[in-house]
Formats: C-alpha cells, structure tokens, sequence
C-alpha cells in the first residue's frame, strides 16, 4: 500500500473514530504523528532517524491501544481498513528505523487476525448462500425422478418373486 493511501485510511477512520475516546485517539494521532515524521525523513534520505525512548513510547502506546481495541472492540469495514493501513505502516517503520521485535509482532498480529475476520466473514455469506440454494432445491424433484423410483419398486418385486 502506498504512504498517501495508508495517511488517507488512517485520517478517515480518526476523524470519526465510533471505538476510541478522545483521549486514545489523542495518543494514535501522537504515536502516527512520530510515524509520519520520521517516515518522511526516511522518504526525504535522511538514513539517521534519532531514536530514542521518549519517540518510541508513544508509538509502543499508540499500537497497544490499537491492539487492544482488535481484541475487545466490535470490527467493522472502515475499522478493518483502518486496521489494515496501521498495521503495515507501523509494521513497515519499524523494520526501517527502531527494530523492536514487540513493534514487529504486534502489528503482524493485529493485521493476521484482521484477515481471519475477512475470510470468516466472506466464508459465511457463501454458507448462507449455498444454504439458502438448498432449500429452494430440497423441495424439487424432477417427475422423471418419482417414475424411476416406482419402476425401481416393481423390479425390486419382480426380482423377488424370482
């Protein structure tokens, strides 16, 4: 995903956010806020990006806020794609500037558990689909169908009786 698309999911979902107070939104919007810093410095070709544990913090903050919310908050479509954008950018900053192995799993998982939701959710509605099939079906019998039971009937007697 590209840095613009992944700055506009993120914008869309904190300008409404239905599952975060105003306070945890407040800290995401920090802890992006380094993110976006230091990704545009990266972008920019500044290869030392100062690390330390007064940067770091509010990202560490900002992803298990974020994390908790995966677990404990209701999923819909815009938080899905919120999570999705996060996710890989944190995930992507991480790898090119602090390494933390925590700001590495972190991320993988909430992203993980996101495309779980999806195919269980894409596996359901062909569920209910091919349910709902069936039982237009079930009631269906071709006429040919009865005919060759009661033809099957006959020689099953006939063979009997020999």
């Amino acid at each position: 995903m590209k840095i613009a698309d992944i700055e506009k999911k993120i914008n869309i979902f904190l300008n409404d956010p239905k599952i975060f107070n105003e306070d945890q939104v407040d800290m995401i919007q920090k802890g992006v806020g380094i993110v976006f810093e230091d990704v545009q410095l990266l972008v920019d070709g500044n290869k030392k990006i100062e690390q330390n544990i007064k940067r770091v913090a509010p990202v560490m903050d900002c992803v298990l806020a974020v994390s908790s919310a995966v677990l404990e908050a209701p999923i819909n479509k815009e938080f899905s794609d919120f999570i999705h954008a996060f996710s890989e950018f944190v995930f992507n900053w991480n790898s090119n500037t602090y390494k933390d192995e925590l700001l590495r799993q972190i991320p993988l998982f909430m992203n993980r558990f996101i495309e779980a939701r999806n195919v269980m959710l894409t596996t359901t509605t062909v569920i209910k689909d091919v349910d709902q099939r069936m039982r237009d079906l079930s009631s269906w019998n071709p006429p040919a169908y009865e005919i060759a039971t009661d033809y099957f009937e006959k020689l099953l007697k006939e063979n009997e009786k020999e």
